[in-house]
């Protein structure tokens, strides 16, 4: 990605009533793409809100917060910016305990860079974040709770209802951890509709027979059950979302290569997976802050292979998925490659419900 200028508090000050301020002095692999730059202050006091989250949302149809793209935090100054944006129009959204809510839309334009500034207010005396008819809000805890179950089904229809849920707007519900969902049912009486029953989390167990955690909403046990099973769903969000994962041993998580058009994360997601959970831990990934990760295809990770050293961090003997299946006849099976020197890249399948490793990528350009 190209850095966008970097530009001194007083220039920008200078600046404040220019829409647009140009992109690199390099020329852009692609004219469809532009960037967001701006602060982010308190509103009277212009104070600047430092490691406050600030996202980037699709606009849809009736121009309000489609899917959530990106996210990231301000620095130190107040200061964000979004690179490599498609053209287009986005909303902003900025979310602060103690704060109102702000928001505001901006237009990319290609080869521009769009200024994009936001102060927030503080909320009056009355106007708390304790609850509303739809959710409920744990502080302590930083989590939004829904009041009411959304039905019940197998794990993957659990976490997928979880994700489509819009409820006050927002799009960033998911299935709480076993951790967080012992803190529901702490609070389960202030939370109100829980049932006596069993409740999906999203944290996974070492057993690839029983890999997903639940909690008996009877008593407050803690015990884990195969993906198949139908229990109770409560979705959560954060009301301040943490910093995407970066992880240590690779920079900023990820390496381009423009050539395969494909960004791929420059460590495997931890452990071994089953099929079914590796796709849901691709997809739940935000390195970077792109909430768009996935397995590769048979091509992609054959030609990652070939790069494996360029790349750096896959496992020497390490079997890796794709999201390829075998053929229309066995789409329980998956095919995966083997990076092991001796194995040279050999491409293979396997039934899904065998554990092997993950490496996750993105498409940089649709």
């Amino acid at each position: 990605m190209k850095n966008i200028l970097l530009i001194t508090s007083s220039i920008m000050l200078s600046l404040s009533m220019v829409l647009w301020y140009g992109c690199n002095d390099k020329e852009k692999e692609s004219e469809s793409f532009g960037s967001i730059f701006g602060m982010v202050s308190v509103a009277g006091t212009a104070e600047p809100m430092r490691g406050t989250g600030v996202e980037l949302y699709r606009l849809n149809e009736k121009g309000t917060a489609g899917a959530l793209l990106l996210r990231t935090v301000t620095a130190d100054d107040g200061s964000y910016s979004f690179e490599d944006v498609k053209a287009g129009e986005y909303l902003l959204r900025v979310e602060v305990p103690g704060y109102k809510r702000t928001e505001c839309t901006v237009v990319v334009e290609s080869g521009r860079a769009a200024r994009a500034d936001m102060q927030v207010i503080a909320k009056g005396e009355g106007e708390g974040d304790e609850e509303t008819d739809a959710y409920y809000v744990i502080k302590a805890a930083n989590l939004m709770v829904q009041k009411e179950d959304i039905g019940e089904g197998d794990w993957v229809t659990s976490d997928a209802t979880c994700r489509a849920s819009t409820v006050g707007g927002y799009t960033d519900w998911r299935l709480p951890t076993k951790e967080e969902l012992m803190e529901l049912y702490a609070n389960r009486n202030l939370i109100g509709g829980f049932q006596n029953a069993l409740y999906w989390s999203s944290s996974k167990s070492n057993n690839s027979s029983y890999p997903y955690w639940c909690v008996h909403f009877s008593n407050g046990n803690l015990d884990y059950w195969s993906g198949a099973n139908s229990f109770r769903i409560r979705a959560v969000r954060y009301i301040n979302p943490p910093t995407p994962e970066e992880p240590e041993e690779s920079g900023r998580g990820y390496v381009a290569i423009p050539d395969l058009n494909l960004m791929v994360q420059t460590a495997d997601i931890r452990g071994e997976f089953t099929w079914e959970p590796a796709r849901v831990a691709c997809a739940q990934s935000t390195v970077g802050g792109y909430m768009d990760w996935r397995l590769p295809t048979i091509k992609e990770l054959s030609e990652l292979c070939a790069r494996k050293s360029e790349i750096g961090g896959f496992e020497p003997q390490g079997v890796y998925w794709t999201g390829t299946i075998k053929d229309s006849v066995h789409s329980d099976f998956h095919k995966l490659v083997n990076f092991s020197e001796e194995e040279d890249c050999f491409q293979g399948w396997a039934r899904d419900d065998y554990a092997y490793r993950v490496r996750a990528v993105r498409t940089i350009r649709e």
